[in-house]
């Protein structure tokens, strides 16, 4: 009788065993949740109904180094600082500039991209200076920089009228309608809508209230350091690089 008593015990050992290792065998990694309003080519854009772009490869390859699965989740741009304080998101990637208000709001990793802003306009109505923005209407992207700086100029720039929305293709298309002057974004946004729109044109305005592009964090967020040694070690490999020239940045 003990001998089939201690058989059953070891048989059911094992059975705790067999369900412990084939649970921590089937586990999943980690995942963590990036936020980014998909509408900023040739950071973040659809194509063929995938997520792709520039912001989107770089967090694949960061998450893929420290060995976290990485979600995303789109949503407008001046709701993502929201969403990252509220925890919806473990970190924001969506040509986000470092500002002194956000800087406040949340933690910043290091830069990984300049940017320098730019006009959109149709053919044949140029702007090409910020003096030219007299009298005119011009859109930008609520809660960027850009709308920072054009409101900063309105005290001097007699005139000029600022349209704020919340997709930067509606602002394109108010140009094309001629219910714009112009729209005001980053450089590499303004090439791929001009690239895409035949009517249009841009410049680039040298004099700009521009940082640089950082991943966003909750205050106090580990993973901070995490990032940073991670673009460290792509700024030093020459990887980082190699993405900006594969996106034309």
């Amino acid at each position: 009788m003990n001998k089939i008593i201690n058989k059953i015990m070891f048989l059911i050992a094992l059975g705790v065993v067999g369900v412990t290792m084939v649970g921590c065998g089937g586990k999943k990694e980690k995942t963590l949740v990036m936020g980014c309003s998909a509408e900023y080519p040739p950071f973040e854009f659809r194509k063929d109904g995938k997520l792709v772009g520039f912001e989107i490869d770089l967090a694949k390859m960061i998450c893929e180094k420290l060995g976290y699965e990485l979600e995303i989740k789109d949503m407008k741009f001046d709701g993502l600082i929201a969403a990252l304080n509220s925890k919806r998101v473990d970190f924001v990637m969506s040509g986000m500039t470092v500002t002194e208000d956000r800087v406040k709001r949340v933690d910043f990793s290091q830069m990984y991209y300049v940017p320098k802003f730019a006009i959109v306009y149709k053919i044949g109505e140029l702007i090409d200076d910020v003096q030219m923005m007299k009298g005119k209407k011009i859109g930008t992207q609520i809660g960027t920089t850009m709308e920072i700086f054009l409101k900063a100029k309105a005290k001097e720039l007699e005139g000029l009228i600022i349209k704020g929305m919340t997709r930067n293709p509606e602002l394109i298309q108010e140009v094309k309608v001629g219910r714009l002057d112009g729209v005001m974004i980053e450089e590499s946004q303004a090439k791929e809508f001009v690239k895409a729109n035949s009517e249009l044109g841009y410049s680039v305005f040298e004099d700009n209230a521009g940082e640089g592009y950082a991943i966003a964090f909750e205050k106090g967020s580990d993973l901070k350091a995490k990032f940073d040694e991670v673009i460290d070690e792509l700024k030093k490999k020459g990887d980082l690089e190699k993405l900006l020239k594969k996106w034309e940045l």
